[in-house]
């Protein structure tokens, strides 16, 4: 996305410019009307204007869909530009989009998965009540405030947790097995950023984690490079996995903290040109080695910050290879207080290299853990010679835990079973070899646990032995 003004379009002309409306069925039996009522050539405005007339005032709704069929026009207009990234967000959806690119929000600060027991954390956030209350990676929310999280629907379950800064949630949560109810009250959080000094083998370090590229990240990264030049900080990392991206504009704020002015950063380009996007500050800071850590989930701007600290300042990327976007997305806010997202632009590196749908290649490649896994509830025990994505995800995650299965190809072999019988007994559970939906919840649980600990995060142990 590019920072910039959002500018202001009335929703009927809004309305009055659809194209691309509907993919218009002709299977189906329609109305002689349908051949006879025949009318004049016409612009495609007024092509449109009437396709939408007729469907507001004669279509026969039996979808029992909730959502107005002014919206969902609106959104079938722009699905039908066969772009992923442009999209008509209402007005909620539009507050829910900027609340997350920004990382601000009243709450406790984590992320979750879905699961049969409630809600499994899947990351808790630094200096966030929720931090602040010890709560973990792969810890079970089963109730807040009483209520079952079980059986609420997951878009239903921000309402139960987040909340004003100073309210409390009361919640009930599943910790190795046993449960313990915790009192956690919500402030303002903000998960954009995270950053600190370290000292190893010597050598001071700075290390700054973004999570987002929203629209007051640079001035946190200013301000920490500034604190971090006073402690004589001389090597660098910054952490953009899981870094889906956000402005531009900010991300090129970012990278002008890191180049001298007149130094061309990347490149821009549009329907009609090409240009270099150029540092004009005067802010300069320099480290002797920097690092950049990437996997499969950085995107868009923070890629842009990779790719530039990579060709330009030096840096050394580690981890896996990147998405691969770098189309730009402007927002235009509609009078109704919705928006239309639409890509208007793409931009380049600094050596006119094109990442979409490629990604960048880190110089050190480090796997990350696998990631890659369902938890809707699956009523199935599975057993010795059967194969399944489940079986393998069980593997993964026994190998992982260091109870050695011998293989994680999705084959339940007797040593694989005889692997679950050890986990089994360690956590209480029925000791059989068969691996049914809690045997997976615990393993989750746990595997999320051990993936999120620091001293097991294999991609900044590599750099720290750099330094």
């Amino acid at each position: 996305m590019d920072k910039q003004k959002k500018k202001r379009i009335t929703f009927k002309a809004y309305i009055a410019t659809i194209c691309l409306v509907l993919a218009l069925g002709l299977a189906g039996g329609y109305g002689l009307s349908g051949l006879i009522n025949k009318v004049a050539p016409q612009s495609n405005a007024s092509r449109v204007s009437e396709v939408y007339k007729i469907l507001k005032n004669a279509f026969y709704d039996t979808t029992h869909n909730k959502t107005s069929l002014d919206t969902r026009i609106l959104k079938g207009m722009v699905d039908g530009l066969g772009d992923i990234h442009s999209q008509y967000l209402t007005k909620d959806e539009t507050k829910a989009f900027t609340t997350s690119v920004n990382g601000d929000y009243e709450g406790i600060g984590i992320t979750y998965l879905k699961v049969h027991s409630g809600i499994m954390v899947s990351r808790v956030y630094e200096n966030t009540p929720a931090y602040n209350a010890e709560l973990k990676a792969g810890d079970i929310i089963v109730s807040a405030d009483g209520v079952d999280l079980a059986k609420q629907a997951y878009d239903k379950i921000p309402e139960l947790i987040l909340g004003k800064s100073g309210t409390s949630v009361t919640l009930k949560i599943k910790k190795n097995n046993q449960y313990v109810s915790k009192k956690v009250v919500r402030k303002a959080v903000e998960t954009d950023f995270y950053a600190y000094l370290a000292n190893h083998n010597g050598k001071n370090y700075g290390y700054i984690h973004l999570n987002t590229i929203g629209s007051n990240t640079d001035k946190k990264v200013a301000n920490i490079l500034n604190a971090f030049k006073e402690k004589h900080v001389t090597e660098l990392i910054i952490d953009l996995r899981d870094n889906g991206g956000g402005y531009v504009g900010t991300a090129k704020d970012i990278l002008s903290l890191f180049n001298k002015k007149g130094e061309t950063l990347y490149y821009l380009r549009d329907k009609s040109s090409t240009k270099p996007q150029k540092d004009n500050t005067n802010t300069y800071y320099s480290y002797d080695h920097g690092y950049v850590l990437v996997n499969e989930n950085t995107a868009s701007s923070a890629e842009l910050i990779a790719s530039t600290l990579k060709e330009v300042n030096g840096f050394q990327t580690v981890g896996t290879q990147t998405y691969g976007k770098s189309i730009i997305q402007v927002e235009d806010e509609l009078s109704n207080g919705a928006t239309l997202k639409y890509t208007d632009s793409e931009w380049l590196t600094s050596k006119k290299e094109v990442i979409n749908k490629k990604g960048i290649t880190p110089d050190v490649k480090i796997d990350s853990y696998n990631r890659d896994f369902q938890t809707k509830y699956f009523a199935d025990v599975y057993r010795v010679d059967q194969v399944d994505e489940h079986i393998k995800m069980m593997e993964i995650m026994l190998e992982t835990l260091n109870y050695q299965p011998g293989r994680t190809d999705g084959y339940f072999s007797m040593q694989v079973s005889e692997s679950l019988k050890r986990y089994e007994n360690e956590h209480h559970l029925t000791v059989n070899g068969e691996y049914d939906y809690n045997d997976f919840e615990n393993l989750l649980s746990d595997y999320m646990h051990y993936i999120t600990d620091t001293k097991n995060d294999r991609v900044l142990n590599d750099i720290l032995g750099r330094l």
